[in-house]
């Protein structure tokens, strides 16, 4: 086998090329790829309904497992390509399902606690006079 074997022939190249004219263009197929992949182990992982502490922990590890799979110096071109201020996009956060996700569950736990924090003062009573907390 050739040190050059595993290249694609000229008419897969050319194909290639025509699909991603530029490295830019290859990035941005990544993460819209490996975005959707992530937001779908997210997604499947929430319906467990996890404490947020939980949920933020997720998300790290899905971003380190993307690190570990693509190795350290993709990550850090995909990194640096989204943050880029010549990237070939506007987006809004809306358009990362991971983020959606994220602001869902804390927007969750906002609710959650602000419930909690509700019934407690119902049900609360002063020690003094065993009136509710409104004394």
């Amino acid at each position: 086998m050739s040190a050059r074997s595993w290249l694609p022939r000229a008419s897969h190249t050319e194909t290639f090329y025509f699909h991603f004219p530029t490295k830019e263009h290859v990035l941005l197929e990544l993460e819209c790829g490996e975005e959707a992949r992530m937001a779908t182990e997210l997604a499947r992982f929430l319906q467990g309904r996890p404490a947020l502490a939980a949920a933020l922990t997720k998300v790290v590890s899905l971003v380190a497992g993307l690190e570990q799979r693509l190795g350290p110096h993709l990550f850090k071109e995909l990194l640096a390509f989204h943050f880029s201020p010549s990237r070939p996009l506007k987006d809004e956060w809306t358009d990362h399902p991971v983020i959606v996700l994220l602001v869902d569950e804390i927007e969750l736990a906002e609710v959650t606690v602000e419930s909690i924090r509700k019934s407690t003062r119902s049900t609360a009573r002063c020690s003094s006079c065993s009136a509710s907390t409104e004394c």
